[in-house]
Order: structure tokens, then C-alpha cells, then sequence
């Protein structure tokens, strides 16, 4: 018994002290170290933490270069500082302030320019003088433009007016005249300005196909000037027997008028 005791003591002795050996020695991983895996002695093994170099030290602000964004104040390639608006394309082919667009008809030049030929760009005269030799040229171009017409159209109705033209505007020729003597007003042979010569011009230029059309255009332009003389001095004259001239005038001028609206819708 005693033989076999010995042994199986032995045994378990040394199991123990190889037991004890394991629990003292802590194991070489567990050990930290600053140095790589690969500069300590005696290790096979690759560690799988990466080499402490790649890592900045602890509370250490990264020097490494940043791609995520801009730093403040700067901007990104291709682009200035302030932000440009995306719309600055398109706005760079509006023509500067003040300068004409050149895409502008040029017909709306062409129609002021008719308009002021035959509108009355000046005020009524309220001198005698002034009103008489006004007056007269009026008349003198109504007489005038509708013997041109008579002598081309082939219109009846243009014909009448024409010759209505003639008969009523030598009677208020002839008015005027009368209550400018009466006033012991100067009155001297009427002449054309420079847009009644022109507008005359036209009406003799025009063939027998146009003719109606021109003359009937001039008169409108030309009795609403008329109408604007002798109604501004019978208000504002200075001379009482030519202001009741004026007044006599005004109505003969607006039938006149209101004539050339049935021949421009006869056409």
C-alpha cells in the first residue's frame, strides 16, 4: 500500500506546481508596451492593433491635411469670396441702364412722328394778330388740299366734302377778315408753314388709287388743329370782335369733323 501511495503523491505534486507556474505568469499580451509587436524578443505572433506611430498622441489636435470642407473665410476652387449668384449668367446680356434697346420697333417712331405732323403742337394764340394770320392759313390750306383732290378722286362723297371744304372756309376767311377790321387789326395775305406745305404736297404727289385716302388722313389732322385755334382764342383773345369770330367758327369746324368720320368709315 505504502509503494503505491508514493507515486500517485508525486504526481499530483507536480501537476500543482505546473498549475502554480501558470497563474503566477501573467500571460505576454496582456503586458503593455509601446513598442510594436515586432520589436520584442522571442514573439511569433502578429499583433492585430495597428503600430502606435499611425495614431496622433492623446489629446493632440490632428496636423493632418482636412479635404471635407473650406475653412472659414475661404472658398472653394473656381469660385471668388462673397457668393455669387447663379444668376449673374444670365443677367450679364441685359443691356447696361440708359443705353436704347436694339430691338425696338421702329415703327413706333414712324407713327409719333405721323401724330405730331398732324396734331397741333402749339398753343392757341390769344393776339389778334397772331390768331388772324393763323386763321388764314388755315383756311387758305382746306381750300387749297380740297381743289387738289377735286381735280383726282373718284369718289362722290369725297367730292362733296371737298367742295363743302371750299365754300365754308372762304366764308370764315371772310369772317375773320371782317371783325378784324372792325377792330382796326393789320391783316396781311395768309401763307402755309412748313407742315401745311408738306401735307399739301403729298395730296398733289398721290395718283387717283390714293388720293382719297391722304386727303381724308391731312383733313382729320388739320381740323383738329382748327378746332383747337379758334376754340382757344374765343376763350382766352384779346380782341371781342374776333373772339365772337372764333365762336361762330368753332361749330362749322366740329361738322366738319364729325363729316370725316362718315367718309373714313365709308372706305
Amino acid at each position: 500500500m505504502k509503494l503505491i501511495a508514493f507515486p500517485t503523491i508525486a504526481i499530483a505534486l507536480a501537476g500543482w506546481s505546473v498549475a502554480a507556474a501558470q497563474t503566477t505568469t501573467p500571460p505576454a499580451s496582456s503586458q503593455p508596451s509601446s513598442q510594436p509587436a515586432s520589436s520584442q524578443p522571442g514573439s511569433g505572433q502578429s499583433r492585430t492593433n495597428p503600430p502606435a506611430t499611425t495614431q496622433p498622441p492623446t489629446n493632440q489636435p490632428d496636423t493632418g491635411p482636412s479635404t471635407a470642407s473650406p475653412r472659414q473665410g475661404q472658398t472653394s476652387t473656381g469660385q471668388q469670396a462673397g457668393n455669387p449668384s447663379p444668376h449673374s449668367s444670365a443677367t450679364a446680356t441685359e443691356p447696361p441702364r440708359g443705353q436704347p434697346n436694339s430691338n425696338a420697333s421702329s415703327s413706333d417712331t414712324s407713327a409719333t412722328a405721323a401724330a405730331s405732323s398732324t396734331s397741333p403742337s402749339d398753343p392757341a394764340p390769344t393776339t389778334a394778330a397772331a390768331y388772324v394770320s393763323k386763321a388764314g392759313a388755315s383756311d387758305l390750306w382746306e381750300i387749297e388740299s380740297s381743289r387738289a383732290v377735286l381735280a383726282k378722286s373718284r369718289r362722290a362723297d369725297v367730292k362733296r366734302f371737298a367742295q363743302m371744304m371750299i365754300d365754308h372756309h372762304s366764308q370764315s376767311t371772310q369772317k375773320v377778315t371782317t371783325a378784324a377790321a372792325a377792330a382796326r387789326v393789320a391783316a396781311t395775305a395768309p401763307s402755309l408753314d412748313a407742315n401745311q406745305r408738306r401735307m399739301l404736297d403729298e395730296i398733289k404727289a398721290a395718283d387717283a388709287a390714293a388720293i382719297d385716302a391722304v386727303y381724308i388722313r391731312h383733313q382729320r389732322g388739320a381740323h383738329d388743329a382748327a378746332l383747337a385755334l379758334h376754340r382757344g382764342y374765343a376763350e382766352r383773345g384779346d380782341t371781342e370782335s374776333l373772339k365772337r369770330a372764333a365762336r361762330e367758327i368753332v361749330p362749322v369746324v366740329e361738322t366738319h369733323r364729325a363729316e370725316l368720320g362718315k367718309l373714313s368709315s365709308a372706305r
